[in-house]
């Protein structure tokens, strides 16, 4: 969806608590991934009770999920969940 680059994993933190689950490669700071990696870094999975519920912790969560030296698509994701015609 979106190129990659960058050859180093600088900083790295995933969101955790209640309702947020990340099933992610194992990457870490300092990593340095062959060139052939698969650009799908995590997978951020968020519930709640209600839709707003998930919507809400799936923003927080992406506002906390540091990823640092590689591109990602974490601002694009966040355009989409604030986009009127998603919510």
């Amino acid at each position: 969806m979106m190129p990659g680059g960058g050859d180093i994993i600088t900083k790295y933190m995933e969101p955790n608590g209640d309702g947020i689950r990340v099933d992610s490669a194992g990457f870490y700071s300092g990593l340095k991934p062959s060139q052939s990696y698969d650009p799908l870094i995590g997978k951020l999975i968020c519930t709640g009770k209600t839709w707003e519920d998930a919507l809400s912790l799936s923003v927080k969560s992406l506002n906390g999920y540091t990823i640092e030296g590689l591109n990602s698509n974490v601002s694009a994701l966040k355009r989409i969940l604030d986009h009127d015609e998603f919510k």
